[in-house]
């Protein structure tokens, strides 16, 4: 995939929609990380009476899967400048972003209650991390907005479905039909 042109405004579109291919095939990983751990201990947590934890794996599972999926079907989208693609996308990343932020919130409200382990480390020092990728591709779709506007998009990538005037068709003339 070429990099656009420094003064293309459709820049920061290309370069968010490749950020979200990356988080999209990072979030189809941690789906099927979730599905393993799933599969691996339903049968514990059924006979435990943890019905209630399978299911909330289930539906973290399917969070991961769905979020993983919208993020790859959508970047190229992004990129072609749609605007239902980039609304989506924004969305999508907001509640990412609000979602990664409680759990920072959270681990920092955990570390001056009881200090941190070296496991908890790492995963507080990935959802900063996770929170700063999301903040970017969230600030890069909003300039690609920007950016389009500026240049004077008006249908933001809505292409019309009927041609503007129907094209002329000529009869052919019969001495070139060979009659």
């Amino acid at each position: 995939m070429s990099q656009p042109l420094d003064d293309d405004p459709s820049r920061p579109l290309a370069a968010a929609a490749r950020w979200m291919r990356g988080i999209g095939v990072l979030l189809l990983i941690l789906g099927a990380v979730a599905a393993f751990s799933a599969m691996r201990s339903f049968d514990q947590l059924r006979a435990m009476g943890g019905s209630v934890i399978a299911i909330v794996i289930g539906v973290v599972m399917a969070i991961y899967f769905g979020s993983g999926i919208i993020l790859l079907t959508t970047a190229g989208s992004v990129r072609r400048g749609r605007m239902w693609a980039i609304i989506l996308n924004l969305g999508l990343s907001g509640l990412w972003l609000l979602l990664i932020l409680t759990a920072v919130v959270g681990g920092t409200m955990t570390i001056f209650q009881r200090g941190m382990g070296v496991e908890q480390a790492i995963v507080w020092g990935l959802y900063v991390v996770g929170s700063v990728v999301v903040t970017r591709v969230i600030w890069l779709l909003i300039n690609g907005i920007k950016k389009l506007r500026q240049a004077g998009a008006k249908s933001f990538g809505f292409a019309p479905i009927v041609p503007q005037q129907p094209l002329s068709v000529e009869p052919i003339p019969p001495t070139e039909t060979g009659e």
